[in-house]
């Protein structure tokens, strides 16, 4: 009888240590940073480079500046090379909204976390101040914009962190995958991605001999469902990628409307039918030759909505796009 007592105790510490932060709050350290450009124009014409970030940490129970070298130098808290993780939130968020939605973020982080992290937000000008419809168009360009200083922020990490990777929520989706897109080499608006001169290619994944690939978590991502194809309008940046979660809501009734933000293309957004290949709306099936993606729809936990919050407290697939996150 004590023998099988203690059988039982050995497989309850050695499942408890395999799903290492599952449902509980990690005592993993973690650093959080605001890296933003909500004081750069959105205009492709005055990309600044290299860019003048305005970067604060979260420290103490409050915001204090610092300096990108701070960010992309090693860290005294997390030693020199920490899993990085960079989050690229949606449009109309406030700046106060988005110090607070950071923290959110790192909360869901921390209870599934088996190591130390390094969260970034890249916050961008994207707060409601005009006509709707014309300031979606407008953030859909700034978006744009945006993703060529996330490509060299991106491409900086190199030199600091061997494993990075990214979320992005909304128009933070169209950001990050356009930054993929100009990190492998391709261009927007004809431009390509602004050099870094803190930019390594010495960082190699276990998979590759090239740079690191990225874990990226796109949630509710606005961005046509085709853009990530060899043909799509971002078709390299699948290259930067080791593993992409998507989450989608079939019945979100903003990404519905997706379609009308552009007259002439009448795009589909990837966030309310999933990316391409995906049969019917309710399917989860990955793109077409690309097991690399999962992607799962969020209709039945959430319902008629496009907020972000739901996802994270409601819908159970989340786990997965935070344990993509975290490389588990």
């Amino acid at each position: 009888m004590l023998r099988v007592i203690l059988s039982s105790i050995v497989v309850l510490v050695t499942s408890g240590l395999a799903t290492c932060g599952a449902d509980a709050t990690s005592c993993q350290p973690s650093e959080i940073w605001e890296v933003s450009t909500r004081h750069l124009s959105c205009s492709v014409c005055d990309l600044h480079t290299p860019p003048q970030f305005d970067v604060h940490r979260w420290q103490n129970g409050s915001w204090q500046k610092g300096t990108i070298e701070e960010v992309l130098g090693p860290s005294q808290t997390l030693g020199s090379d920490p899993l990085t993780i960079v989050y690229v939130h949606g449009n109309w968020m406030e700046h106060c909204n988005a110090l607070g939605r950071v923290r959110i973020v790192d909360g869901h982080l921390k209870r599934r976390a088996c190591e130390p992290y390094r969260l970034i937000m890249f916050s961008w000008p994207s707060q409601h101040e005009d006509k709707v419809i014309r300031e979606v168009r407008d953030h859909a360009t700034c978006a744009d914009v945006q993703s060529f200083y996330l490509a060299w922020l991106l491409q900086s990490l190199q030199s600091s962190a061997s494993r990075v990777s990214i979320e992005g929520f909304s128009f933070g989706a169209r950001t990050v995958s356009g930054a993929l897109h100009l990190q492998a080499g391709g261009q927007i608006y004809g431009r390509s991605a602004l050099a870094s001169p803190f930019a390594s290619t010495e960082i190699a994944s276990e998979s590759t001999n090239g740079p690191s690939l990225h874990r990226v978590s796109l949630v509710a991502p606005a961005i046509d469902r085709s853009w990530l194809t060899p043909c799509g309008r971002y078709s390299k940046a699948m290259t930067q990628v080791d593993r992409l979660v998507n989450l989608y809501n079939s019945k979100d009734p903003v990404l519905r409307r997706f379609r009308f933000i552009d007259s002439v293309t009448r795009p589909i957004a990837a966030g309310f039918t999933g990316l391409e290949a995906a049969s019917t709306p309710a399917a989860t099936s990955p793109l077409q030759g690309q097991d690399r993606i999962e992607q799962y729809d969020c209709r039945s936990a959430i319902g008629s909505t496009h907020d972000e919050v739901s996802y994270y407290s409601e819908c159970s697939y989340f786990r997965v796009a935070i344990d993509n996150l975290l490389w588990k």
